[in-house]
């Protein structure tokens, strides 16, 4: 992007908020992702880790919101967007100690939870996976759920969502007495690597062909280095 646009991008990013990416035309995605990457680079500046969750964050937003060759996105991704996320964090660099790949239930604020029932009579509410980096979300899949889930924000960048420049209406990893999906379930008891050979028997997009179209890297090998790792269930309800 040249200079021009860029200040020009950066100037929106003050004003506007992004609205469903399902509901937006390819040109308007390709707007979407450089609103909400400026956004992200204000957030990453004064972080010591900002630039490499940048750096790894980027690609993967643009791939979800704008994949090659005019597909529609990347929906409903979310329990391998926040795999790979977390692969290609270690990788980068970060420390174990302050990287968290999460799966848990997520629903709007009162607000949110009031605009929802009103408008579509159902529960802005869900299973989900992220990541967390120091505590603070780290999130491309949410802003981009499967056909039949509610609208629920735009993509989360070191806890702030994306869409609006502010903090999330929804809440990650709340206290529920509800079991988790049957995908979410399936997840959490898996490892990495169990996770993938599970993928490939069902010829699924997998974590691995995901790492290769959005990094170019060999898929294969970062699962056998992080096939141990296994997702943090954050019900403390539940999982206290």
């Amino acid at each position: 992007m040249d200079e021009a646009n860029k200040n020009r991008t950066d100037e929106a990013a003050t004003h506007e908020v992004l609205d469903d990416v399902r509901q937006l035309s390819e040109g308007e995605r390709h707007s979407y992702v450089e609103i909400a990457l400026a956004r992200a680079r204000g957030i990453a500046a004064p972080l010591s880790d900002g630039e490499t969750l940048y750096k790894v964050f980027e690609p993967m937003l643009r791939f979800v919101v704008t994949p090659p060759s005019s597909r529609p996105p990347f929906a409903g991704g979310c329990h391998n967007t926040s795999a790979v996320l977390y692969m290609l964090l270690r990788e980068a660099g970060l420390s174990e100690d302050n990287l968290a790949l999460c799966v848990g239930e997520v629903i709007g604020d009162e607000a949110w939870r009031r605009y929802w029932l009103g408008r579509s009579g159902r529960m802005p509410r869900f299973d989900h996976s992220w990541v967390e980096v120091s505590g603070k979300v780290l999130d491309v899949a949410v802003c981009v759920p499967g056909p039949t889930g509610g609208f629920a924000g735009g993509p989360v960048f070191g806890g702030v969502d994306l869409g609006s420049d502010a903090v999330p209406k929804i809440k990650f990893g709340i206290a529920s007495n509800d079991a988790l999906d049957d995908d979410a379930r399936m997840v959490n008891g898996m490892n990495l690597r169990q996770y993938q050979d599970h993928q490939d028997r069902m010829r699924h997009t997998s974590m691995a062909e995901l790492v290769q179209s959005v990094y170019g890297l060999d898929g294969k090998s970062l699962i056998a280095k992080y096939g141990d790792v296994r997702r943090d269930w954050r019900n403390p309800a539940l999982n206290p």
